[in-house]
Parts: structure tokens; sequence; C-alpha cells
């Protein structure tokens, strides 16, 4: 809560006290008018903020994807790895008799 909006607050809180009907909800008044605005600002940094996090989550997600596309890959570069690998003992087998 701001200074000003301090100072609204009590100005509300004095014109009741001293029965100020007048006073208080312009004072009141003030304050709401400053309260809604401060509210708009943090919602608007706010939608802001989530629209960076909601790009962020997508492009974690995205590399991800990718991290887990090159990893499938590399498995299966081994696998045909391992199977020529055993072609080539079978062959060389075959050659020894």
């Amino acid at each position: 809560m701001t200074k000003q909006m301090k100072k609204h607050l009590e100005a509300v809180v004095e014109a009741i006290i001293f029965d100020d009907a007048a006073a208080a909800k312009d004072a009141f008044h003030n304050y709401l008018s400053m309260k809604t605005q401060s509210i708009l600002v943090g919602e608007s940094a706010e939608c802001d903020d989530s629209e960076d996090e909601s790009e962020m989550k997508d492009e974690k997600k995205s590399d991800e994807e990718d991290s887990k596309k090159k990893d499938d890959k590399s498995t299966n570069e081994k696998k045909d790895d391992k199977k020529s690998d055993e072609k080539k003992d079978k062959k060389d087998e075959g050659d020894e008799e």
C-alpha cells in the first residue's frame, strides 16, 4: 500500500470519526480509485509474466521433445551398430571354418 493510499484511508477514518459523511465518501472514492488502478496495473504485469512463462514452458517442452528424438535416434543407431557387429562376427566365424 502506498503512502497516498494510506493517507486516503486515514482521511476516511477521521471523517467517519467526526461524522463528516461527505468527506468520508470523497476520501473513500479517492482510495478506491487508486486501489483499482494499482490492481489493474498489477494484473497487466501478471498477464505479461504469464505470457512469458507460457512461452518458456512451450520452449522447454519443445527442447525436451528434441532431446527425446535425439535419444531415440542415438538408441536406434546403437542398435544398428550392434546388429552390424553381430553380422560381422557371424561372417568372421563362417570364414574361419
